[in-house]
């Protein structure tokens, strides 16, 4: 019970943060433009510079910073959210809670210091989010446990 708690919860972080992402896409006042998500948990170099380290880790906790209130987003955000709630629920059945989590953290945070160190390289301005390398991570992890299991969609 405890294990389908914890990736519920997850779900509902990643839902309000897209939700909250989305309302700052929309025509709001500038000085409410210093709120915006994507300026604090989403990486950028500028908070790299500014030693927003935590950035590293919260990236994923974002939809895309282009993302816009279509039809097609909130059909491919609830595909993603459905896949992450599928296999989360498995791996965490299968293996363990901890796993599930070192699994997810563990490839968002890997993807997050190769995408920091690529803007300090690079010195690109705007901001990194998504979901992709820790559902990534969680597919590899599943497939690697279910070598003959099926997706069915």
């Amino acid at each position: 019970m405890m294990k389908e708690r914890s990736v519920k919860y997850l779900l509902i972080i990643l839902a309000a943060t897209t939700a909250i992402s989305l309302i700052f896409k929309g025509p709001i006042p500038t000085w409410l433009k210093w709120y915006d998500p994507h300026m604090w948990l989403g990486l950028s170099d500028w908070g790299m510079h500014k030693y927003f380290i935590w950035q590293i880790a919260t990236y994923i906790l974002l939809p895309t910073p282009d993302a816009d209130a279509s039809l097609m987003f909130l059909f491919n955000t609830g595909f993603t959210l459905y896949l992450l709630w599928t296999i989360g629920k498995t791996l965490t059945y299968q293996k363990s809670l901890r796993d599930f989590w070192l699994l997810f953290l563990g490839s968002g945070i890997f993807g997050g210091a190769c995408a920091a160190l690529t803007l300090a390289f690079t010195h690109t301005t705007g901001h990194l989010a998504g979901w992709t390398p820790a559902l990534y991570g969680l597919l590899m992890g599943w497939m690697l446990a279910n070598q003959h299991g099926r997706v069915l969609v």
